[in-house]
């Protein structure tokens, strides 16, 4: 959660190293495509996109094109293309990423297996529904037969099946496939790993759509709390259960209650990774479709209250100390978004 220190020390790193080993250095390089990560984690992508876009030509000069580290890099451009949202490049990217891990490594290895899951992605964003389906249905039988039913990867493909399912209409199955990830979560980590927390948010996620609310509400503050507690307000897993909680109040439609939560997840997002960050402008989205809505509770709208409709209202420093805002704050605290702040 700390990216802007992680950015800072890494910009460093990378001086230091094209000083003393100079730019075509393979640390050189690889200090580059770290940088690169941490931009994409920050939400500058255009920055990240450019960095590599030079290392990969760099890796494909100076070890060819079938390379570990060139797919690699490949992969990480792939990855950033797709939230560019270029995303027949980025397609085109995973099929070569994964026909190359297969012919190297084989069907059945762990980074073979990867490609594919990062191949489902793009298809889903594609629309490309059917075949990304039947490459989740195949990574879990891969995963299921590798590692066993228990294994935290079988487990995460078994949520990303769900995902497919989901895209499909098919939320039934997609439920009995997330109440199982859950419980098995919890089992294997405890309730206050990261792993059931994600669980958890996926899960009162799914009931929000089936519009289950009272048991998407009961799921989601507790995954809120205990990811407040283990993980800290500024972690992304903490925002991306905040970000869920208020979807889930939206829905009811609880609209104090719901900003309430998104100021919290905008502050905690404008302190890691700023306002350029695609979560910042998720928040932004949610802000303006609770300021259209009633009030279940009250029959009255946010303007009607005083209360702020845009998280840029929420963040201007005369909004800060007013009763209203206060108010606001008083007693409360949305997958993809594919992996926190990445």
């Amino acid at each position: 959660g700390h990216l802007k220190e992680a950015h800072a020390l890494q910009v460093e790193v990378l001086a230091l190293r094209q000083e003393v080993f100079g730019g075509r250095h393979p640390d050189t390089i690889g200090a580059s495509g770290n940088l690169a990560l941490t931009l994409r984690s920050l939400g500058h992508l255009k920055e990240a996109h450019a960095l590599q876009v030079e290392v990969l030509a760099l890796q494909k000069e100076l070890f060819g094109g079938r390379h570990p580290d060139t797919i690699g890099a490949s992969e990480n451009l792939a990855l950033t293309l797709s939230d560019l949202g270029q995303l027949k490049e980025a397609h085109a990217l995973h099929v070569e990423v994964l026909a190359l891990r297969k012919e190297l490594f084989g069907g059945r290895h762990p980074d073979t297996i990867r490609a594919s899951e990062n191949l489902v992605l793009t298809l889903s964003d594609l629309g490309q529904l059917k075949e990304a389906h039947a490459l989740r249905v195949e990574v879990l039988a891969l995963r299921k037969e590798l590692l066993g039913e228990r294994h935290p990867d079988t487990i995460r493909a078994s949520e990303n099946l769900a995902i497919a399912l989901l895209d499909l209409g098919q939320l039934n199955e997609a439920r009995t496939l997330r109440v199982q990830a859950l419980a098995l979560r919890k089992e294997i980590f405890g309730e206050k790993h990261r792993e059931t927390i994600i669980a958890s948010n996926n899960l009162a996620d799914l009931y929000c759509n089936l519009g289950m609310l009272q048991h998407a509400e009961k799921i989601q503050l507790e995954a809120v709390r205990i990811a407040q507690e283990t993980l800290g307000m500024q972690h992304p897993d903490t925002v991306l259960a905040l970000l869920t909680l208020a979807e889930i109040y939206e829905k009811v439609p609880r609209i104090v209650d719901a900003l309430d939560v998104l100021t919290k997840a905008n502050e905690a997002i404008s302190a890691t990774s700023g306002s350029r960050h695609r979560w910042y402008q998720a928040c932004q989205k949610i802000m303006t479709r609770v300021g259209n809505l009633e009030d279940a509770t009250t029959g009255v709208r946010p303007s009607m209250i005083g209360i702020p409709i845009t998280m840029d209202d929420i963040s201007s420093p005369r909004n800060v100390d007013t009763p209203t805002s206060r108010r606001r704050r008083r007693d409360k605290f949305i997958s993809w978004v594919r992996n926190g702040f990445s």
